[in-house]
């Protein structure tokens, strides 16, 4: 009798869950680049080429490279290219790292897109479920449109929710601590303690 395997729904080839894992897989790729360059620029391409960074649940390619991978976007792509100049190798054997710099040398990148690049972005950006800088800047852009405006006066996200009264500032001023340690005291320190602040 012939067992027949069922595949869960949800990582069927296609469904936004299978993209997110092709999205994971280049991410835990890209730290063994040093070995083989081959299986992250696979998932790479198939990202781009097939827009499964839309289906994945990212506003942009960038987003996906930045966000999602946590590489920069200029690496990918250089990548795919120095991939592409060993089209003659053979399908299973690895390419290092090294071996693609040597016949493609890596060009200069420009970074990350400054606050004020991203800051248009922000009001595309899909929550997706545990990201909670993106659920920050939704709830912001939401509940508090006059915190959103400056969002690139604050040195984070936190700062601006904080602002925006959507969380709260569990951070002890000096006094708080003072008064915190003080509470801990026994009567015979807390006397001490007096006296010292007296002093």
């Amino acid at each position: 009798m012939a067992t027949t395997i069922v595949e869960p729904a949800a990582l069927r080839e296609g469904t936004p869950q299978w993209w997110q894992q092709i999205v994971v897989h280049a991410m835990r790729s890209h730290e063994f680049l040093d070995r083989d360059i081959r299986p992250f620029v696979k998932a790479c391409h198939m990202l781009q080429v097939d827009q499964g960074w839309s289906k994945a649940g990212f506003v942009s390619w960038e987003a996906c490279c930045w966000d999602g991978m946590g590489v920069n976007p200029d690496k990918v792509q250089w990548l795919i290219e120095a991939e592409e100049r060993f089209a003659d190798r053979p399908e299973g054997e690895q390419l290092s790292l090294a071996e693609a710099k040597a016949k493609a040398p890596e060009r200069r990148s420009q970074g990350r897109p400054s606050k004020e690049k991203n800051h248009n972005k922000i009001e595309n950006i899909m929550v997706l479920q545990g990201d909670d800088l993106n659920y920050l800047a939704a709830r912001i852009m939401r509940d508090a449109p006059e915190v959103f405006e400056k969002l690139e006066d604050y040195p984070s996200m936190q700062a601006a929710a904080r602002e925006a009264g959507i969380v709260k500032d569990k951070r002890l001023q000096p006094w708080q601590k003072v008064f915190n340690a003080y509470s801990k005291l026994e009567d015979d320190q807390k006397e001490l303690a007096r006296q010292a602040i007296c002093e």
